[in-house]
């Protein structure tokens, strides 16, 4: 009897939270992530992404630029007052940025558009926990393979707090003339060529990745087929 009332004393006592009012999220918002840690929402949406406190709803910071519509967003911490975020947009172009000091630094392009006729389109995108490495799974022509990136974490961090935010230009939320270190590619890894006629048993390719809305993205492009591919989380945790 002791026992239960207790357990009834504590459950009368179990503080609420009510909602302070009503938060306008932007409008066209196709993706969110929240960080491990419960303190930061990320969202993408049609004219960038914008990271937002989770405790009280507010904007923390947002990067914007016309024309582009991030359909997919990854977010982990790289320190205690750092993280990182990974995106792909809908022409499939993945980015890294990382949110430090209030602001949010576009760190690098990992596909970058030379020839739009062989320009790689990225189909899912993940990062390590920590963020020192990121997976992504391209395609081109009809190709499909798993390329493996190891990203200058504590370089990325000294230099965000290298550059302060007032340098930011505010209009379009890019960071001016500004030379991040570069990503390091370790390995591409191509899936084995299945013989004809032969069909694959498990391993099937379903293009899922952490993220619904990276559908947009093969939905515009295509998506290529093949009886076996790699795992972008078992890659990440293997290195």
């Amino acid at each position: 009897m002791e026992s239960t009332h207790k357990t009834d004393t504590f459950r009368r006592k179990t503080p609420g939270l009510e909602p302070s009012g009503a938060t306008q999220l932007p409008v066209s918002a196709n993706c969110l992530a929240c960080s491990k840690d419960g303190r930061y929402l990320s969202l993408g949406h049609s004219r960038g992404l914008s990271v937002w406190c989770a405790s009280s709803l507010t904007c923390a910071a947002e990067w914007q630029q016309d024309g582009m519509e991030i359909t997919s967003i990854q977010m982990t911490r790289t320190a205690e007052p750092a993280y990182l975020l990974g995106t792909v947009d809908d022409m499939g172009v993945a980015r890294v940025f990382a949110y430090h000091c209030g602001a949010i630094h576009p760190l690098s392009v990992l596909n970058i558009m030379e020839n739009i006729n062989k320009r790689s389109i990225c189909l899912t995108f993940e990062l390590s926990e920590g963020g020192n490495y990121g997976a992504a799974s391209m395609s081109c022509n009809g190709a499909v393979w798993l390329e493996i990136y190891q990203f200058p974490s504590e370089a990325w961090l000294k230099e965000t707090e290298m550059e302060p935010s007032q340098q930011q230009d505010q209009s379009s939320s890019r960071d001016m003339d500004v030379k991040w270190s570069p990503v390091a590619a370790l390995i591409k890894i191509k899936p084995p060529k299945i013989p004809a006629g032969e069909k694959s048993s498990s391993h099937q390719w379903d293009g899922q990745g952490s993220n619904r809305h990276v559908g947009k993205t093969k939905e515009k492009f295509g998506r290529p087929r093949y009886g076996k591919v790699f795992s972008i989380s078992a890659c990440i945790l293997k290195i």
